[in-house]
């Protein structure tokens, strides 16, 4: 199976990786035919787990054909991450990288204030650290409780996971923790990586569908609790046809359009991203759908949203 699995990374022009814990090590150095199979597997990385020694990690490396190691990006406090990359730097041609553990159990993933904190020590030594992301579809048992890094990041959408790593916490590399994800958030985790098209789900009157169920650019000097879009802006000739209905408290969610009593504004579609208090120059025309209002927060670094009706 691993051998199959190389060779399709390979195949692909991937890198793989392996995980091996401290006492396997052992074993491995302590059997020569065993270390000539691992050698033909063609290993890119291993990742270190826990209870290995400097010497053990010397012999490995140079016995084995990789390009270098990945260390726990979670459990070491700056100080053992220094010595840790000090020891990496004086094995010839090795390549060092870190990478953050991945928690089942509920409560025990990482906050964000201590995986920056921990990203910091690396970041001085421009090491690539990963961040583990859940599959919603295929959670791998027993608990099925997601596999995440960060522990806000258990039970939200995996559009809205990337694009909080991407943008909060600069991450470079993002490895899949499940061990199966549906083709359709691999679709959505391209999108939000490549920065293509972010897709919102939502709800909007029979009349103003043709206004909200486009693609959107929010304004980037947007008020946050308001968010302005400026494809229906671009729609000024529907401006005048807007009549003052359903002008009722705006909770957040809602979408909403500038009546005529907005004068020049009427037209222009809105995103509450707060509740706000009712206003007569401003109709309540839909809602977005809460796992997707989230995205939203990201307007300014000029993502593309699609609007689409929920099924």
């Amino acid at each position: 199976c691993v051998v199959t699995i190389a060779e399709l990374a390979q195949k692909h022009h991937m890198g793989f990786m392996i995980d091996i814990g401290g006492p396997f090590i052992t074993q491995i150095l302590e059997n020569s035919s065993a270390l000539e199979r691992i050698k033909k597997i063609k290993i890119d990385f291993i990742r270190l787990d826990y209870g290995y020694n400097q010497q053990q990690i010397k012999e490995l490396f140079d016995k084995l054909n990789i390009k270098g190691f990945v260390i726990n990006a979670s459990t070491y406090n700056q100080q053992q991450i220094e010595k840790e990359i000090a020891f990496f730097n004086s094995l010839p041609d090795c390549e060092l990288r870190a990478c953050h553990n991945f928690y089942p159990r509920e409560e025990t993933g990482l906050t964000k204030e201590f995986a920056l904190k921990q990203d910091s020590f690396f970041s001085k030594y421009d090491l690539v650290t990963y961040y583990m992301i859940p599959s919603h579809t295929n959670p791998r048992g027993p608990i099925f409780k997601g596999l995440p890094t960060i522990e806000d990041h258990r039970y939200k959408d995996i559009v809205s996971i990337a694009l909080d790593l991407i943008n909060n916490y600069n991450v470079q590399a993002i490895m899949l923790a499940d061990e199966f994800f549906s083709e359709g958030e691999l679709s959505c985790l391209k999108n939000a990586i490549e920065g293509e098209i972010i897709t919102i789900r939502c709800q909007v009157d029979d009349s103003y569908k043709d206004l909200v169920l486009m693609k959107h650019i929010f304004r980037y000097d947007s008020y946050p609790k308001c968010l302005r879009s400026k494809s229906s802006r671009q729609m000024a000739e529907f401006a005048q046809e807007i009549e003052p209905d359903n002008t009722i408290v705006r909770k957040k969610g809602a979408i909403t359009i500038d009546n005529r009593n907005y004068q020049r504004y009427s037209g222009e579609v809105q995103i509450v991203m707060v509740d706000l208090p009712k206003d007569e120059r401003v109709n309540v025309i839909g809602e977005v759908n809460p796992e997707d209002l989230e995205k939203l927060n990201y307007y300014q670094y000029g993502y593309v949203y699609e609007f689409v009706e929920k099924k």
